[in-house]
């Protein structure tokens, strides 16, 4: 499934859905497209598959949420609960994503899964809380002995590290 999406930065000023401070790269309109790679007419749409726009979301998502609550008040406790939401939301999907990674690259068949969830239960404990702060932290922490030339490598360790920068809209880092 494919879609067409236009973000705010290729919106007119004047249009009366832009909402002063709103980040621009959040989707101001999204289309279904089906099967199609077809994009509408006119400038500013961007194809993507149904993977890419939501990963494009969850990483855009940290800066929607702050600019809405600040925009749009409503009560505090309200508003923080959305926002843990969100990053649970983000944790699991990051879990997830690398449990699949983690069965194609054959951790079933190394007999590995055991030793990988051990080493990384603080970190799936901090993503499933919304504490991806502390699952920056704790990723780092994972000692030397409980790493492999595969599932728990350095480069991928860091990759997801920097998947979760890029949620909270903070720099990437370049090194564990």
């Amino acid at each position: 499934m494919n879609f067409a999406v236009k973000t705010y930065a290729s919106a007119p000023a004047d249009l009366p859905e832009v909402v002063a401070g709103i980040p621009l790269d959040w989707p101001m309109e999204i289309r279904d497209l089906g099967e199609s790679t077809e994009l509408p007419e006119g400038t500013g749409w961007i194809l993507m598959s149904e993977i890419e726009l939501v990963d494009y979301k969850a990483i855009h998502r940290s800066a929607y949420d702050i600019w809405y609550a600040a925009t749009y008040p409503i009560n505090p406790h309200i508003a923080v609960e959305r926002i843990i939401g969100n990053a649970q939301n983000f944790g699991l999907k990051l879990i997830k994503e690398v449990a699949a990674e983690n069965i194609l690259l054959g951790i079933t068949q190394a007999g590995k899964t055991n030793f990988v969830r051990k080493a990384t239960n603080e970190v799936m404990l901090a993503l499933m809380s919304g504490s991806l702060y502390d699952a920056i932290y704790e990723i780092r922490q994972i000692p030397p002995e409980k790493k492999d030339e595969v599932f728990l490598t350095d480069a991928r360790l860091l990759q997801y590290i920097n998947k979760i920068e890029a949620y909270l809209g903070i720099s990437l880092s370049t090194q564990l």
